[in-house]
């Protein structure tokens, strides 16, 4: 299990990811996260399976940024 102060911290880069107009300051943000799940499994924090789903949350937040930018375009 993620400690809860580390879990935090991910939470609030994958936010910022989410929520930053910058493209730049989201895939830091998303490195940084997937940074954190890697340091995890190799700690044994997490499984592989975990660490899967937790690359599926990086995931969706590039489609939510892609739609949001599609949105923009179309608008």
């Amino acid at each position: 299990m993620i400690p809860a102060e580390i879990r935090k911290l991910m939470d609030s880069h994958l936010q910022t990811a989410r929520e930053t107009e910058s493209e730049a300051a989201a895939e830091a943000n998303l490195s940084i996260f997937m940074g954190y799940i890697g340091y995890a499994v190799a700690r044994g924090d997490i499984t592989q399976a975990q660490h899967s789903n937790e690359f599926m949350a990086v995931r969706l937040v590039r489609e939510q940024r892609a739609n949001a930018r599609r949105a923009k375009v179309a608008a």
